[in-house]
């Protein structure tokens, strides 16, 4: 996390820059979406943090320009014997394209053609008819750049809000040399490469989806072939996919190549981290052929020279390297006898820890053991008590609907025996003015016998007179009273003498003076009722 962006470049620095020198180099930022290839391939204008793009650009012109100015002047040149016209001169050329869906697209044109790939004369692939920019400052580079960036396919993820749909390639070519000399020609492919992406996280849709597949289906290739060049397989899959299909020179031909893996480091991209990494490791153990230079021209001679010195400066190197080695392998000895002690003396700590974890454990599983077990049985007392609780609702249920029931018929009875009440209070009244007519006109209804309403009613009356002048009842006697009355006319009654009482309470006498005058006013009424009839 502490390096910055001239560290990385540092690091890379020794590649890119062989190409002005003639060799061909490539350097592809591989790893999932968001983990910040993009940054480090172009990184920003703020705070100089410039990705390695401009700076390896910004750097190849520095080179360039010092050679053009260190160049042998003219003056110089007549003293040398040399030719006064001989200058030293270079171009340097950006294209930029992206593989879209597998759809090779040059961003640099004005309406983002698609280009096919083919091998030109030299046997090289090529994206044919892609646009070429001749710049002359890293501020021309950085307007290239951003020209192409706008015609570039991003989208928003949720795992990034500016997520890279397409494989981006910026390609440098770089030609140099004096006039009437070989020219050195050396070709740079910066690949931003498109982050591997899981559907799940990402939750793309639609036309984002299509483009995951795409993505996903390259980078798959793509390690298709690393996997044939790490066991040197006789066919290397580079036609599966159009990215492989293009980067074959980088991968497999003559050039120089890297490749930067970047690591996302929330705890959420573990996985996808492991595989980059895992990727990573085949990668470096592909053995690359060794490049050579792209020189034109026939002073052929001169090179082979030139490579015969190097030849016998790096057999001199080699032989400092043995001696170096043999040190190391001495030193590695005397290490790895010391790592030896150290493992036996952490395989005993790790016995006895061990141990030490396994009883823990084994306590912790017998408690667990006991705890599920107390739960359980918990469980099924209360799930038993659940089912008795359930059996008392319904019988609770049951027991309502029997009440509501009586209670409906006992205002039924109550209608009735309010409406008999009435028929008898109608009846009696009949009998009173049949017995004033019968005494006007027989003198009275003594001697017949039988005992008239009015006279039955007259009774009832001196009854509770005489009732009345009864020394007072106590409450509970009152009480006591009512009920044998209500439990013998009725019982459905019954349960709310609570609530007469406290209805009546301080008129407890008065009370007992209506129910009994009710219930023994009924009798009379029933036997005139039955004289009559």
């Amino acid at each position: 996390p502490d390096q910055t962006q001239q560290d990385i470049f540092e690091e890379v620095e020794p590649l890119c820059l062989s190409v002005v020198d003639g060799y061909n180099a490539c350097i592809f930022a591989y790893g999932q979406t968001g983990s910040g290839k993009t940054f480090t391939m172009e990184g920003t204008e703020e705070d100089n943090q410039w990705g390695i793009c401009a700076r390896t650009l910004h750097k190849i012109f520095e080179i360039l320009n010092f050679r053009r100015e260190s160049f042998v002047t003219t003056d110089d040149a007549e003293d040398d014997g040399t030719s006064a016209s001989s200058e030293f001169t270079f171009t340097i050329e950006l294209g930029m394209l992206e593989i879209y869906n597998d759809d090779v697209r040059d961003i640099l044109s004005d309406d983002v053609i698609s280009v096919d790939l083919k091998r030109d004369l030299n046997g090289k692939i090529q994206a044919q008819g892609l646009t070429s920019v001749v710049v002359h400052s890293l501020e021309e580079v950085i307007e290239v750049i951003k020209r192409g960036n706008k015609n570039r396919a991003v989208a928003a993820t949720n795992m990034n809000d500016k997520s890279s749909r397409s494989h981006m390639v910026l390609q440098a070519t770089i030609s140099s040399g004096t006039t009437g000399q070989p020219q050195t020609i050396g070709q740079l492919n910066l690949v931003d490469l498109a982050g591997s992406e899981r559907v799940a996280k990402s939750n793309v849709v639609g036309k984002e989806l299509k483009e995951a597949q795409h993505i996903n289906l390259s980078l798959s290739a793509l390690g298709d072939v690393m996997e044939a060049l790490d066991k040197k397989s006789s066919h290397i899959p580079y036609r599966n996919s159009k990215l492989t299909y293009f980067l074959q020179d980088s991968l497999g031909g003559n050039s120089r190549t890297m490749m930067i893996v970047t690591a996302c480091p929330a705890e959420s991209s573990v996985d996808e981290t492991h595989c980059a990494l895992q990727f990573a490791t085949r990668v470096r153990r592909i053995a690359m052929p060794m490049a050579t230079r792209n020189v034109g021209g026939k002073n052929l001679e001169e090179i082979l020279r030139k490579l015969r010195g190097e030849l016998r400066e790096a057999l001199k190197a080699r032989d400092r390297s043995d001696g170096e080695l043999r040190r190391i392998q001495e030193n590695h000895g005397k290490v790895k006898g010391r790592l030896d002690n150290l493992l036996a003396s952490k395989a005993k700590a790790d016995l006895a820890s061990s141990n030490s974890t396994r009883s823990k454990l084994q306590i912790l599983q017998k408690s667990h053991a006991d705890i599920t077990a107390r739960w359980q049985k918990e469980k099924n007392v209360r799930e038993e008590q659940h089912l008795v609780i359930e059996n008392l609702e319904r019988e609770v249920r049951r027991l309502q609907q029997q009440m509501s029931k009586a209670i409906k018929d006992r205002e039924h009875i109550s209608k009735k025996l309010l409406e008999r009440e009435q028929q008898i209070i109608s009846a009696n009244r009949e009998n009173r003015t049949s017995v004033k007519r019968n005494k006007g006109q027989t003198g009275g209804a003594g001697g017949t016998g039988e005992r008239s309403p009015f006279s039955l009613r007259t009774s009832i009356r001196d009854i509770n007179n005489s009732n009345s002048s009864k020394p007072e009842l106590s409450v509970e006697e009152v009480r006591e009273k009512i009920k044998v009355m209500l439990q013998a006319n009725e019982p459905l009654k019954v349960h709310k003498l609570d609530e007469l009482m406290i209805k009546f309470k301080g008129k407890e006498t008065t009370l007992l003076a209506k129910m009994t005058k009710r219930y023994h006013g009924r009798t009379p009424a029933k036997k005139g009722k039955t004289n009559n009839k």
